[in-house]
């Protein structure tokens, strides 16, 4: 399966997903929406666990750097469903280290292509694994830095 289309995500859509992000190294979020190689949850959620090189923080909310992930984001009203990638990074950072989104709704006609999301994580992921938490952490409380 090489696109989700509206309506979405439907099992075989996320297993789809799963099987692509388990490959290239995510690992299902903790949040036991999903259970080990079965994510027909749509609320499923991975993230990136060689992010920041792999090393391992404790987690403080608005505090710790987070790793690059990825999740759904069921819609409401007029909203459509959307899949949502977002960045690396260190809430209220700087522009160069605040986590960014990039969303793709899921709406009436619309598709999610996988080789799209394949192009945006070879991007992401060496940008994620390469980030040093330390200086996340001081862009955060020290004030905004160049990068």
């Amino acid at each position: 399966m090489d696109v989700i289309r509206y309506p979405a995500p439907t099992v075989e859509h996320l297993h789809a997903l799963h099987e692509l992000l388990t490959r290239r190294g995510w690992v299902a979020d903790e949040s036991g929406h999903i259970e080990p190689g079965d994510p027909a949850d749509p609320e499923a959620g991975w993230r990136y666990p060689a992010s920041f090189g792999g090393a391992v923080m404790n987690y403080f909310p608005d505090v710790t750097p987070l790793p690059l992930n990825c999740r759904f984001r069921m819609g409401w009203e007029s909203r459509p469903v959307e899949f949502v990638i977002e960045s690396a990074g260190s809430p209220a950072g700087c522009e160069v280290h605040n986590p960014a989104e990039r969303s793709f709704p899921l709406g009436e006609g619309d598709e999610l292509r996988l080789a799209d999301i394949v192009a945006i994580l070879t991007e992401l992921e060496p940008q994620a694994a390469s980030l040093d938490p330390r200086a996340l952490l001081e862009c955060r409380f020290f004030g905004t830095c160049v990068g």
